[in-house]
């Protein structure tokens, strides 16, 4: 289920990108800042297995918050990490519907930085 919002936001991205709704930058950046949270849901889910140091969960949310949520999303349904705690999960999806609403903001007509 979790695959799901984010693949749809991915195909949404790129459906914007290509006539030019979203300049390159914030393209590539969602792929680069969803490419570094999976990445660091990996190191983390790794550490935790061996016992050793432990990525914040602050750190975890603020990269989602940022634009990595997609990655999250990929990295909790391959890697089984981070699906088993409420209170993470609930913050999660505050972070995703946070993100959602900043990048519908950007394409309204309301954005006034366009």
């Amino acid at each position: 289920m979790r695959l799901f919002p984010a693949s749809i936001f991915m195909m949404t991205l790129a459906l914007a990108y290509l006539p030019g709704l979203i300049p390159r930058e914030m393209f590539l950046g969602y792929l680069g800042v969803s490419l570094f949270t999976y990445l660091a849901y990996a190191t983390d889910k790794h550490s935790s297995e061996r016992g050793g140091k432990r990525t914040q969960e602050s750190s975890l949310h603020l990269l989602s918050t940022i634009g990595g949520w997609p990655g999250a999303a990929f990295a909790q349904q391959i890697l089984r990490h981070k699906t088993q705690k409420p209170s993470f999960r609930a913050v999660y999806w505050i972070t995703v519907l946070a993100n959602i609403a900043l990048f519908a903001w950007y394409l309204s007509p309301y954005n006034v930085l366009l």
